[in-house]
């Protein structure tokens, strides 16, 4: 498996392609999100997606926050984002939403060497809104596939979810009109997970077990 598809090694990548602020009625405006996975071409076959315990049981999480201390704790790693254990956080409960999506709610865009899947999430918002955070990664449904395959899924594979990918839409009632994207050497984006050297220089890969230096 390559590692820029498959984030910490284990379940593809999402990341947000596109966010647009639209006009929704008096009191509210829309937060429309279009985000992307993909899959390529390894050998003979694509990675991940012909796999039915990926598409059968991978769900993509997208958390909408307001929630100052949660933005915070969710971005320094304090707060693990899966839905699991995010509802056990009373700051969940304000200015916060969870939103769930399938495998088949994603529209896939097929070429020769790979396959893109699409997903549009749309979210009002009132016009007071100061502050917004999105969310997203991927996750399997440990409860779903423990009862397809009979098993009983305990500790870490209760939480068995892909990188956290996040965009500031709003701060401190201020537009953000700026992302963070990672480089390769050859200037192509890198759209996989990263990790911070002791030298706080950022590799690709979740460790360092393989990894080029990203600009």
């Amino acid at each position: 498996m390559t590692i820029e598809n498959i984030g910490l090694e284990r379940l593809p990548n999402i990341y947000f392609k596109k966010i647009n602020l639209e006009d929704n009625d008096e009191k509210s405006f829309k937060v429309v999100s279009e985000l992307v996975v993909l899959d390529e071409v390894l050998d003979t076959s694509f990675v991940w997606s012909i796999d039915p315990l990926f598409s059968g049981f991978m769900k993509t999480c997208v958390i909408e926050t307001s929630n100052i201390e949660l933005i915070q704790q969710i971005t320094d790693g304090v707060q693990n984002p899966h839905p699991a254990l995010l509802k056990r956080n009373p700051l969940s409960m304000e200015d916060t939403k969870v939103h769930i999506y399938g495998f088949k709610d994603f529209l896939k865009m097929e070429d020769q060497d790979d396959k893109h899947f699409h997903l549009k999430a749309s979210m009002p918002k009132p016009n007071e809104t100061s502050n917004l955070t999105l969310f997203a990664f991927n996750y399997i449904d440990h409860k779903e596939i423990s009862n397809y395959l009979q098993i009983k899924l305990t500790g870490p594979l209760q939480q068995y979810m892909g990188p956290v990918t996040s965009e500031t839409i709003m701060s401190n009632g201020s537009l953000q009109e700026t992302s963070v994207t990672f480089s390769k050497p050859n200037g192509d984006t890198w759209s996989g997970p990263v990790h911070q050297g002791s030298d706080a220089k950022w590799y690709s890969g979740a460790s360092s077990q393989s990894q080029e230096t990203m600009e």
